[in-house]
């Protein structure tokens, strides 16, 4: 049988599912992006990418031994995105992959730091202010880039 998320409640008679974790801000694993700061989608995404680039107390190889196969449950509402989503996704993935994941993601800084080396390299004949104006420019370009297709690739995989 496949994990799946489990919506936490306070309701009387309520009951956790056999074998099941709660992942909610009170436990190890919650999320410490607030999604009434953040929204949900950009706070469930900081949290992936904070799991990717090893930002949290736990990293994906402690996710996949302490939760693989285990039901995980949060208060967030299932029909809506949840960092217990990305718990399970990563939790359940061959390792392999899970590590393949964890390479692209870390390639993405570096290219960025490379083009932004080219192109500082390319201003540097220019005036000084009209050299920082577009160097800022174009850093604020490349910025904004990477986070709509990161964003974007991030929502086409929580579409169901």
């Amino acid at each position: 049988m496949k994990p799946v998320r489990f919506q936490r409640s306070r309701k009387a008679g309520w009951r956790k599912p056999p074998g099941g974790i709660c992942c909610d801000r009170s436990s190890r694993w919650g999320n410490p992006f607030d999604w009434r700061i953040y929204g949900r989608l950009e706070a469930v995404y900081r949290f992936e990418t904070a799991l990717i680039n090893k930002d949290l107390p736990f990293d994906i190889d402690v996710v996949q031994r302490d939760l693989r196969g285990k039901p995980l449950g949060c208060f967030c509402p299932l029909e809506e995105p949840c960092h217990a989503d990305v718990l399970l996704r990563y939790a359940n993935l061959p390792p392999n992959e899970a590590l393949e994941r964890q390479a692209r993601c870390y390639e993405l800084p570096s290219v960025k730091d490379y083009l932004l080396q080219i192109i500082a390299s390319q201003l540097v004949s220019d005036e000084e202010d009209t050299m920082l104006t577009s160097a800022a420019v174009c850093f604020r370009l490349l910025r904004n880039a990477t986070r709509t297709s990161r964003r974007a690739t991030f929502e086409s995989r929580h579409r169901t």
